[in-house]
């Protein structure tokens, strides 16, 4: 019992509080608010929401987009993201 008590109040794991930090002003402007705070089981789980945000702005032409760095303080985790500028395809011909 006593074991199983020591166990599951021990180890049990935390949520972590991630927080997104833009650092540029494009960031500031283009990134949803809404986007920047989230609740996640673990840290795997931190890191995967990060790849997926990233991936995101990336498919969205924003081609410089990334973490500048990351601050992990138990329960939470701070992840400063640099968007910069947009870029688009055009039209090339090699005739």
């Amino acid at each position: 019992m006593l074991s199983w008590l020591f166990l599951t109040s021990g180890f049990a794991q935390q949520k972590i509080k991630l927080q997104i930090v833009p650092v540029d002003s494009v960031a500031y402007q283009v990134v949803d608010k809404e986007e920047l705070d989230y609740e996640v089981a673990d840290s795997i789980a931190a890191l995967k929401k990060l790849k997926k945000f990233a991936n995101n702005w990336l498919s969205k032409g924003y081609l410089s987009s990334s973490f500048d760095s990351i601050q992990f303080d138990s329960p939470s985790m701070k992840a400063f993201f640099f968007l910069g500028q947009k870029f688009s395809l055009k039209n090339v011909s090699f005739d």
